[in-house]
């Protein structure tokens, strides 16, 4: 069910920015406060001084990924992709991808081009590390929909399902939206808007009466 689905990416991504999960992938239409839930649990992992988290958002070369990768390469580092859907359209990236949520015991990630790297500090970032962290990657992009439909990369998304867990939160009715509507105001949302309860009743109440 839709509320067994929030529960799950509640847990998932806790455990994957303590880092027993290497990687989490939780996919789904916009709208749906994926990104809400996810930074309310980071912004308390952080707090209890648990985990240190980096957002990417928006474009991304394969140089500065794996810039981000290195920077954020210890144990107790998070780095979220929301809504950077360009790193899943990108053969280089996938590649860093793949190796960075890789099953095997250490993960090595290798930047072979001739291209120099530094970091804000002006120093040489290495060719090699291994990255130790772990990933959570927050997106609209649908893996299960372009893998169907033979989609050039589909072998690079595939082999990214098999070394993440895979949350597929596509709603397929108009009360599978209320459902998920109705969880995320429950977990605060409109009251950090500063909405009372009342007006927050007020909300859902003229939603029902107008789901249509």
């Amino acid at each position: 069910s839709d509320v067994c689905s929030s529960d799950l990416m509640t847990d998932m991504a806790r455990a994957t920015a303590e880092g027993i999960n290497r990687a989490l992938i939780i996919s789904g239409p916009p709208g749906l406060g994926k990104s809400h839930g996810i930074f309310q649990i980071l912004n308390k992992l952080e707090q209890d001084g648990e985990v240190i988290s980096h957002v990417v958002k928006g474009f991304v070369r394969p140089t500065g990924l794996y810039k981000t990768l290195y920077e954020y390469r210890h144990k107790n580092c998070v780095v979220v992709f929301d809504d950077a859907d360009s790193t899943f359209l990108d053969a280089d990236s996938l590649n860093l991808l793949k190796s960075a949520c890789d099953t095997t015991k250490a993960r090595h990630i290798s930047w072979l081009a001739e291209t120099k790297m530094e970091d804000e500090g002006g120093e040489r970032i290495p060719r090699s590390f291994e990255f130790e962290g772990s990933i959570i990657f927050i997106t609209n992009y649908d893996f299960d929909a372009a893998i169907g439909k033979g989609h050039k990369l589909a072998p690079h998304f595939e082999a990214m399902i098999s070394r993440s867990h895979y949350l597929d939160l596509t709603l397929k009715s108009r009360r599978d939206y209320v459902i998920r509507i109705k969880q995320v105001v429950d977990q605060g949302m409109l009251k950090e808007h500063g909405l009372s309860k009342a007006q927050e009743a007020n909300v859902m109440d003229y939603l029902l009466k107008n789901v249509e």
